[in-house]
Parts: structure tokens; sequence; C-alpha cells
């Protein structure tokens, strides 16, 4: 499998924030890791009122708020990274 960027987070201005792989990626400790932590800083900033552009696949998602977010994250993104928001 080549690795590609499947996913590109962009600030309400259009700049691009973050880029992510697909999640199979991120499988073991220091890439998971890693993955979480930078989820879970884009979590707070959303909670502080930034709103937020996500292209995954061809898609966009407008991340208004936690509930979008968690949404992405959990039907999109997958790879078992929603206990970001049991935190």
């Amino acid at each position: 499998m080549e690795i590609s960027i499947e996913h590109k987070i962009f600030n309400e201005h259009n700049e691009l924030k973050m880029s992510l792989t697909n999640s199979c990626w991120y499988d073991t400790a220091t890439p998971a890791q890693w993955c979480a932590n930078r989820l879970a800083e884009l979590k707070e900033e959303i909670k502080n009122g930034e709103i937020l552009k996500i292209e995954s696949k061809g898609n966009i998602y407008p991340i208004l708020n936690l509930d979008d977010f968690k949404n992405w994250v959990i039907n999109e993104f997958k790879g078992g990274f929603e206990n970001i928001f049991d935190q």
C-alpha cells in the first residue's frame, strides 16, 4: 500500500493546517500517539471557536463544532481515534 495524503485540514481562511494519511499508517505506538495528539489539538481549537474544513478522499466536511469533528473522526478518518473525545 502506498502512503498518500487522504485528509487535508484547512482553517476558515482556507489555509492548510494539517495533512493526514490513511489512519492505518498510525498503527504503532509513536505514530498513533502523534496522530491522537494532533487530533486532540484540533479538538481544543474547535472548542475555542475555530472553524475548520476537512477534505477527505475528494469530499468536503465543514467542521463547525465538536459534533461535526467527532462524526468525521469516527465515520471518515476511523482508526480508533474517537477516544480523544473522552478526554
